[in-house]
């Protein structure tokens, strides 16, 4: 293991082991959110946010449309089978956004002001 900080996926990659995994570049690095492991597979693949390699589509030097994006990500990227380092790509059931709602509604009901108890007539 290297001592110094890795800045590439790559360089990530081979500093905690993962020698067999396929990326997608180095200009979807930021895209990477980890390592996949499953029973049944053979290595760990790279796991990527869906969204982020879509997005990253949209930008510099592709500079596609978003329905452009979408289909070249399916076609050319999902759809391509590059042995049992295939990458992964996750469909996040809940956004940023929709994280801190949840954090602050469970904020407020903790609180919530407590309901004072009566006291008893009988004390």
């Amino acid at each position: 293991m290297r001592t110094n900080q890795s800045n590439t996926l790559s360089e990530r990659l081979l500093d905690i082991g993962v020698e067999s995994a396929t990326s997608l570049g180095r200009p979807f690095d930021h895209c990477a959110m980890g390592v996949l492991e499953r029973f049944g597979m053979d290595e760990p693949v790279v796991l990527y946010d869906k969204a982020k390699v879509i997005s990253r589509l949209t930008r510099r030097p592709h500079h596609m449309s978003d329905e452009e994006a979408e289909e070249y990500y399916n076609y050319n990227i999902l759809g391509a089978w590059v042995g049992e380092g295939t990458p992964a790509f996750l469909t996040r059931l809940y956004t940023p956004q929709t994280v801190e709602e949840m954090r602050a509604l469970v904020a407020s009901a903790l609180n919530t002001p407590k309901k004072k108890k009566k006291k008893n007539d009988d004390e």
